[in-house]
């Protein structure tokens, strides 16, 4: 009891600094009256991108006054206007979000949470729902998820083919698996039907990159049954409705103008192709470097949807160190490797065709995009690789135009 009680004056104690505008994170802090005019909270937390630029596009987009704590770890916010704009507070690691939280829980009246997170990183967001349940101030708590990427599709296929009795069986135990790990007895576990399931706790909503994954031949009825009502698809099109303001935002948000781009794809009357590069985990550069070699053939028995001709745009991997070579080697435009693809979806800056490495970008890619080719590793097993197969039932890419390294040798 001691301690619970060093905890709350703890908290108190730090509330009352961040609203004296003492954070170290955010300069900018609003009012008490601002935080607890609406009494919901907003939280917004992502470690990779897909996530972080449908939460962008979802804050413009709804434009509510309610406070809004944000982390972000690829997309860091400096600009203190901006925040402003937003109602929001930045901070650079969830459990400093957390803390925050907590105190303006405490320390004001404060009816309702909602909590946008990571569908794969679904251990952040109940990290945050365990603090606000060990609080003990009944708080109000709906979720929205969004797709890491393909990461999921992948354990979706893997799960497909599980005896449907086995699949059933799992899911039975995921309400009971999530609650004993808010309640702190057990550790998250981001298995299929516990990522899935938290909409037998809390209101929830889950925004799929291909929610039509459940209208494929996968066997997957069970968990259907479970998430159908809670599924919605992910949007692209908010740049068809959002006026200049809105747009400006979105690339303060992202660091990222479309302008430059499309002016690059005017400069030539030829269609436009980006090649999506991997790191070297994947693929060496040479190899890359081949790949599109053999791509610029017109007679190539490996790659039959030949590039020459395009205009040639590199979208490098962030992590890869040798992006300049490749672009050097067939004196390609660069794309600068931070500006995530989904930005180009989201503003209409895409290319006519596309090809490249295996990525989750062609989940994403609209039908008036050409897919030209994909290439994996010389080791895969196209018939037993989840992530080439569940592209296929999702009809992104054609058998044949799934390729490997090694059939270029």
């Amino acid at each position: 009891m001691f301690v619970f009680c060093k905890k709350i004056f703890f908290l108190i104690f730090i509330s009352l600094m961040i609203l004296g505008g003492c954070n170290s994170d955010s300069k900018h802090n609003n009012s008490d009256g601002n935080i607890t005019k609406n009494k919901t909270i907003e939280v917004y937390v992502d470690r990779a991108t897909l996530p972080t630029i449908q939460q962008m596009t979802q804050i413009i987009n709804e434009n509510s006054n309610n406070k809004k704590l944000i982390s972000w770890s690829r997309y860091p916010i400096n600009d203190e206007t901006l925040l402003e704009s937003i109602n929001g507070s930045f901070f650079k690691n969830r459990p400093e979000l957390i803390k925050s939280l907590d105190s303006m829980i405490l320390t004001n009246e404060i009816k309702k949470v909602i909590i946008n997170g990571n569908t794969l990183w679904a251990v952040d967001v109940v990290n945050i729902i365990k603090s606000i349940e060990a609080l003990g101030k009944k708080t109000e708590i709906e979720l929205n998820f969004y797709d890491d990427g393909s990461a999921e599709y992948v354990r979706l296929y893997d799960f497909s083919r599980l005896p449907e009795s086995e699949q059933e069986y799992k899911i039975s135990l995921s309400k009971d698996n999530i609650q004993s790990s808010i309640n702190g007895t057990q550790p998250f576990d981001n298995s299929i039907e516990n990522i899935y399931g938290f909409s037998q706790l809390y209101p929830t909503t889950y925004h799929m990159l291909r929610a039509d994954i459940f209208e494929t031949n996968l066997p997957l009825t069970s968990l259907k049954r479970v998430i159908s009502n809670n599924i919605k698809q992910m949007k692209w099109d908010y740049f068809t409705t959002f006026n200049s303001q809105q747009k400006n935002k979105f690339y303060n948000f992202t660091g990222f103008n479309p302008e430059k781009i499309k002016e690059q794809y005017k400069a030539s009357p030829h269609e436009n192709f980006i090649f999506i590069g991997t790191n070297s985990g994947t693929a060496t550069a040479e190899q890359q470097i081949d790949i599109l070699t053999e791509a610029k053939k017109p007679d190539s028995p490996v790659i039959t949807n030949s590039i020459q001709g395009l205009d040639l745009f590199f979208k490098g991997h962030p992590s890869a160190t040798y992006n300049q070579q490749i672009i050097d080697a067939h004196n390609m435009i660069e794309i600068y490797n931070k500006i995530p693809f989904e930005a180009l979806i989201m503003t209409d800056a895409l290319p006519d065709a596309v090809g490249g490495m295996g990525s989750s970008v062609f989940f994403s890619l609209p039908n008036t995009v050409e897919n030209k080719f994909i290439f994996y590793k010389s080791d895969t097993d196209i018939e037993n690789n989840a992530l080439i197969q569940v592209m296929i039932e999702l009809n992104i890419v054609n058998r044949n135009d799934v390729k490997l390294i090694s059939d270029l040798q």
